[in-house]
């Protein structure tokens, strides 16, 4: 797998934000952890960068890094599934485009039993693929993905170093329904903000090969970005999202 590409951001402005962050998933998703714990974790990253060693060793030996992936893995995925299958429903073939370890496909192929579901995702991109009759999974190579009547981007835009081949894909689907995730950028919740935490998140609390890039927008930008999917017919919000210190942005799309 190549390496992931990473962009860099400061984070000692950011030291409050990003420690009240951390504190809102440990004490809100109720992840057992020492008062200090966030104190220490946000003193090594300014120290020593995302990939600090005595970060990792704190998460990992307190058992704060295996429960907050089990809270994210698990608890997020039902709540994303049961969000977004109202604007999935009714559609015939559903293409989960970049689905990751597919625990959001196998909650929505609980959720749409009319639908055939197909998970695409990059070959050995995860070690900890979900497999379940419910749902097909599709290796992908870059090309044209499988016909589809609807397409799920589940807060992948953000992470693609260039977004615009993942649109064009989602587009040659032929699918006329999007239903794209995102955080947004907002006030509370700024560029930088959000890159120091997905940082954190693959870089410190684990070690994904997922890239780290400025490529977080407003809902404004996202939507004039993704002028391709056609008009935006519904927006919403889903705060306290298990794992996630953010809320998520739900937009669908239709193209007449």
């Amino acid at each position: 797998m190549p390496s992931p590409v990473l962009t860099s951001v400061d984070v000692r402005p950011l030291t409050d934000p990003f420690a009240a962050a951390l504190r809102t998933v440990i004490t809100r998703d109720g992840i057992p952890a020492d008062p200090a714990l966030v104190d220490a974790v946000t003193r090594a990253v300014v120290e020593d960068g995302f990939t600090s060693p005595e970060a990792r060793r704190i998460l990992r030996t307190s058992g704060v890094r295996d429960g907050w992936n089990q809270r994210f893995a698990e608890v997020r995925s039902r709540q994303v599934a049961a969000w977004v299958a109202p604007a999935l429903a009714g559609h015939r073939r559903v293409v989960d485009l970049l689905a990751g370890d597919c625990r959001v496909t196998r909650e929505l192929a609980a959720r749409l039993d009319d639908a055939e579901l197909l998970a695409v995702e990059w070959p050995e991109h995860y070690d900890d693929v979900v497999a379940d009759p419910s749902f097909r999974f599709v290796p992908w190579d870059g090309g044209t993905p499988p016909s589809a009547d609807a397409v799920l981007l589940g807060a992948v835009l953000h992470h693609e170093n260039d977004p615009a081949p993942l649109v064009a894909a989602a587009v040659a689907t032929g699918a006329r329904t999007f239903v794209v995730v995102e955080n947004c950028v907002d006030d509370t919740w700024s560029s930088d903000l959000h890159l120091a935490l997905d940082l954190f998140f693959n870089q410190t609390l684990n070690e994904f090969g997922s890239d780290c890039v400025r490529q977080h927008r407003t809902r404004d930008e996202w939507v004039e970005y993704l002028e391709p999917f056609g008009r935006l017919r519904h927006f919403d919000e889903l705060h306290d999202v298990a794992g996630l210190p953010f809320p998520y942005q739900l937009m669908v799309f239709t193209r007449d």
